[in-house]
C-alpha cells in the first residue's frame, strides 16, 4: 500500500480543520438562538408575574388607576391564549377570572355608557369578540345578559358601501376591528370588506385612526386584511404597508410614535403580530437593526417588576408586548380557528 503523499494529508487536514469550523459555527449559532429564547421567555414570565398583581377581586385588570379596565382586560385574555395559558391563569382570590370581569362588564363598555350620549360601538365590540374567541367562549351567547356579538356587527354593515359602523377612510378603527372580531370566531367577511380596506389605504402604504395614529392602525389593518381571507401577503396592498413599517422602524429594532420619545411596547407589539401575520419572522434580516430586532427592543423596555413599556409602561402596554412576544396574531387564538387553519393546511 502506498503512503499517502504530503499533499493529500494537507488536503484532508484541510478538509477536517474547514468540517469543524463549520460545525462550530453551526453549534455556535445554535447557542446564540437558544440563548435569545430563553432571554425571550424570561421577558415573558416575568410580565405574567407582573399582571398577576394587577388584578382586580372582579377579575378585571388595572390600566391608569387602580379600576378594573375593560381594554385592558381583553389584551389580558388574548395574551394568556397567545401563550397556551389556560384562562385562570391569571385569577383574583375571589375566583373571578379575567374573562369573567369581560362577560359582566364588557357589553356596558361595548355600549358606551360611560358617555352621555351612550350607542353601540363596532370597534369596541370587535375588540371584545377576539377575547371571546380566545377563550372560547360563545359569540353568539355572552355576558351575564347574553349578547350575539356577531349579530350586533352585522347590523351596523352597510351592503352598499362594505362598510361597518362608522369607518371613513380618515379613521379605518371601526372596519378594522369588525374584521379581525369577525375572523376570530370563524364568522363570514363580505370581500366589499376588505375592498374597502384596501383602498382605503394612505399613498405611503399606511392607515389613519382619525388621530394621526399611522403606526398605531396599519399593523391592525395589515392583520384584518389576512383575517378576511380576501387579501394575501404578496398583494401590493400588504408589501407597501410593510414598506411603510420598515421606513419607520427604529435603529433599535421597535418603533416609536410621535407621542413619545423613546420604543412604544403598544405598537412594537402589535406591528410584531402584523409580522407574524404575513408568516415572516422578527428575527429575519428584514427585521434587524444594527443587530437588534423588534423582540430584543421590547424585551429591553422592561423593568424591573416586570412591567414592560417606555414612559408610560402599565398592565396595558405590557399585555400588548406579551401579544407580540407571542408570535401569533390576535385573530386566530381561538380552538375554533386554529382547528380551521389546521385543516386548511392538511
Amino acid at each position: 500500500m502506498k503512503k499517502p503523499t504530503i499533499t493529500k494529508l494537507l488536503i484532508l487536514l484541510t478538509t477536517i480543520f474547514m468540517l469543524s469550523a463549520s460545525f462550530m459555527g453551526v453549534d455556535a449559532a445554535a447557542i446564540q438562538n437558544k440563548k435569545a429564547q430563553e432571554d425571550i421567555q424570561s421577558t415573558i414570565d416575568s410580565a405574567f408575574d407582573y399582571l398577576k398583581t394587577q388584578i382586580n377581586q372582579d377579575g378585571g385588570v388595572r390600566w391608569m388607576d387602580d379600576t378594573s379596565s375593560v381594554p385592558t382586560t381583553i389584551r389580558t385574555v388574548l395574551a394568556l391564549a397567545g401563550h397556551h395559558f389556560p384562562q385562570d391563569y391569571l385569577s383574583a382570590s375571589s375566583g373571578q377570572l379575567p374573562i369573567d370581569f369581560l362577560s359582566n362588564s364588557g357589553g356596558a363598555w361595548v355600549n358606551q355608557r360611560e358617555s352621555e350620549s351612550p350607542s353601540f360601538n363596532v370597534a369596541r365590540a370587535g375588540q371584545l369578540l377576539t377575547a371571546i374567541a380566545a377563550a372560547n367562549e360563545n359569540p353568539r351567547r355572552f355576558g351575564k345578559d347574553p349578547v350575539d356579538y356577531i349579530k350586533e356587527i352585522n347590523n351596523q354593515y352597510d351592503l352598499t358601501t362594505g362598510i361597518y359602523g362608522t369607518a371613513t377612510e380618515e379613521n379605518v378603527t371601526d372596519q378594522v376591528w369588525a374584521i379581525l372580531g369577525l375572523a376570530a370566531n370563524h364568522a363570514s367577511i363580505p370581500a366589499d370588506t376588505a375592498n374597502w380596506l384596501a383602498r382605503a389605504q394612505n399613498d405611503d402604504g399606511s392607515w389613519d385612526d382619525g388621530f394621526g395614529g399611522f403606526l398605531d392602525i396599519t399593523p391592525l389593518a395589515i392583520m384584518a386584511l389576512i383575517a378576511s381571507d380576501h387579501t394575501s401577503a404578496g398583494l401590493p396592498e400588504i408589501q407597501n404597508a410593510i414598506d411603510f413599517l420598515e421606513n419607520n422602524q427604529q435603529n433599535n429594532g421597535g418603533w416609536q410614535t410621535q407621542w413619545d420619545s423613546t420604543t412604544n411596547a403598544n405598537t412594537t407589539g402589535m406591528i410584531l403580530q402584523a409580522i407574524a401575520s404575513i408568516g415572516q419572522n422578527p428575527r429575519d434580516e428584514e427585521w434587524k437593526k444594527n443587530g437588534e430586532n423588534p423582540l430584543t427592543a421590547l424585551s429591553a423596555l422592561q423593568k424591573e417588576n416586570g412591567m414592560i413599556g417606555g414612559e408610560y409602561a402599565n398592565a396595558y402596554s405590557t399585555t400588548e408586548a406579551l401579544l407580540g412576544l407571542s408570535g401569533e396574531p390576535l385573530y386566530s387564538l381561538g380552538y375554533l380557528t386554529r382547528s380551521h387553519q389546521a385543516f386548511t393546511y392538511i
